[in-house]
């Protein structure tokens, strides 16, 4: 059906339509033309019943192939038999690949068609189903298009596409400007005005100009910018040639306007006039000033009495100043005080800690080892089972008496933490962690790390209080521990874990947990320079953050004293 556009003359024919110069651009028209053919009366002049059926032919086909939109025809059962090339750009295939294909199988998105089903029962009807769907191509891109469908007498079905892609995307572009314009101008705490440059009248009002005023929308939209002022002729004067200068940004610092209920009061207003539908108009954003007034005139009340007490005023400032340069040295001593006893507290427990493990390890643990061979030694002669299996009891207490001492030797200072350094005593303690709580702590750091012995216990002190709380609070069985050395002068720790976090947003630690929880660990970190940070969020686990400089124990003594 590759027939190319040829005009004929049958434009005489009695009830034939006239043939344009150029073929109509619009589905309508082909639609009006197509029922105008199937119309004719052939019965009418039975001789011209070819020349039109050749005219109709050719007018099809000019209409087909040259209008902007895409065209396709379909038997009654709705198989595609014809197309444009229009069509076929549409829908990014060949000729081809469409003709012969259900009407019903054109690539229409699900969504498009649940909005708008196709609906051939009304083109039996006669009716024309218009509506708008959205077509995927094989490249997948989409475009929406606007279908008109048509079935004539004969049951062929026509369906005519337009591409609207670039009108839907500039119709969604104007709808979220119009939507921004609008939310803007009704959130703006401004009372917001559209005046019409002409007469003063009062054209869009937003929410916060009723609330100012007192009045409804409705009243202020039937007064003019006048009716507002408690100064008429001052604002005429003002906005009589905002007309003319278009563009410009007028502001008024002080205008006084009248309340729906008579108080005047005091307001800024910073107005700029453009051109709307061929109408010079103005908006107006009108702020109360009168808390700012008032303070405006409280403060040069007060100037004045400040300037007539000036010198006295000078005179207090100085000595003020003098009181407070010594407070500062008085704070400053009390500070440095308060960090040397804090030292001394990390030292003094530090002696304790390892006083108490020397004890057990040197007194407890041989006197119990000389206690249970003398009990085996007493057991041997005795006849008697009982006797033989109390014996047995007391040497099981007196194992697990020594397996106590020595537990409690090495959680009160890991003897591992001073023969072989920093990271094998957290191994040590991710072990025991693991055995004591069920908390498997992963360790990330360098092995050769290197920190000065009263920097090594302190650290294995803060992070064995940080992995506590996980096993105590966090409900989390795996713990992360990570050690980072910068420029061999500070020492960053991150002790994480994925579990119920703090039940609310961290806010300081001031009311933290008392003992050697995060409170001290913060005096303590603080008084050596140190920082401790921690962000959490309820469910999502929490993360403690950990700096503090590097120190020899020279140094550390030095700090002290």
């Amino acid at each position: 059906m590759d027939v190319k556009p040829q005009y004929i003359a049958c434009h005489d024919l009695p009830g034939a339509p006239p043939l344009p110069a150029t073929p109509p651009d619009t589905s309508q028209a082909t639609f009006d033309f197509l029922a105008a053919v199937e119309s004719y009366p052939a019965q009418a002049n039975p001789g011209a019943s070819e020349a039109m059926r050749q005219y109709g032919e050719n007018y099809y086909r000019a209409l087909v192939e040259l209008e902007g939109d895409g065209v396709m025809v379909a038997t009654r059962d709705g198989v595609i038999i014809d197309t444009n090339e229009a069509m076929c750009d549409m829908l990014g295939l060949a000729r081809a690949k469409i003709i012969g294909q259900p009407v019903s199988e054109l690539p229409v998105t699900p969504e498009s068609l649940e909005k708008s089903p196709w609906r051939f029962d009304w083109l039996s009807q006669g009716k024309v189903s218009v509506a708008e769907r959205a077509l995927m191509r094989p490249d997948a891109s989409c475009i929406m298009v606007e279908m008109r469908m048509r079935m004539l007498s004969d049951g062929t079905l026509y369906l005519i596409s337009r591409n609207i892609t670039e009108r839907k995307r500039e119709e969604k572009a104007l709808r979220e400007s119009e939507d921004r314009y609008r939310q803007l101008f009704e959130l703006e705490s401004d009372a917001i005005f559209l005046i019409d440059n002409e007469v003063g009248q009062i054209v869009e009002v937003n929410a916060a100009a009723s609330a100012l005023y007192g009045l409804n929308r409705e009243e202020l939209m039937s007064m003019r910018n006048v009716d507002l002022s408690a100064q008429p002729e001052d604002t005429q004067r003002k906005t009589s040639g905002a007309h003319q200068q278009k563009g410009n940004i007028i502001y008024i610092p002080l205008r006084y306007h009248r309340k729906a209920d008579g108080v005047v009061f005091p307001v800024e207003i910073m107005a700029r006039s453009f051109i709307q539908g061929g109408r010079s108009v103005h908006v107006a954003a009108i702020r109360d000033i009168t808390e700012r007034k008032r303070a405006e005139d409280e403060l040069r009340e007060r100037e004045e009495r400040l300037r007539a007490l000036a010198e006295t005023l000078e005179i207090r400032v100085l000595n003020r100043t003098r009181e407070l340069e010594t407070s500062n040295v008085s704070l400053a001593r009390s500070v440095a005080q308060l960090r040397k006893l804090a030292m001394e507290l990390t030292q003094a427990e530090d002696r304790e800690r390892k006083r108490l493990a020397l004890q057990l390890h040197d007194h407890l643990q041989p006197f119990l080892v000389a206690a249970s061979m003398k009990v085996s030694l007493l057991s041997l002669p005795l006849p008697a089972a009982e006797q033989a299996q109390a014996v047995q009891e007391v040497q099981d207490l007196i194992a697990s008496a020594m397996s106590a001492s020595r537990s409690l030797t090495r959680e009160l200072y890991p003897p591992i933490l001073l023969d072989a350094g920093i990271m094998p005593g957290l191994r040590w303690l991710a072990d025991w962690i693991k055995d004591k709580y069920g908390v498997t702590v992963e360790l990330g750091g360098e092995d050769s790390l290197e920190i000065p012995d009263t920097m090594g216990i302190f650290v294995f002190q803060v992070i064995r209080e940080l992995l506590f709380n996980v096993a105590k609070h966090a409900k989390s069985n795996v713990a992360m521990v990570t050690l980072m050395m910068k420029d061999s002068q500070r020492l960053h720790i991150i002790v994480s874990d994925q579990g119920v976090g703090f039940p609310e947003p961290f806010s300081g630690f001031s009311n933290t947990a008392c003992g050697f929880g995060l409170f001290h660990i913060h005096e303590r970190l603080a008084a050596m320079g140190g920082m401790l940070d921690v962000v959490s969020t309820a469910g999502q686990g929490a993360k403690v953050f950990v700096s503090l400089p590097m120190m020899t124990d020279q140094l550390a003594l030095d700090f002290i004293t």
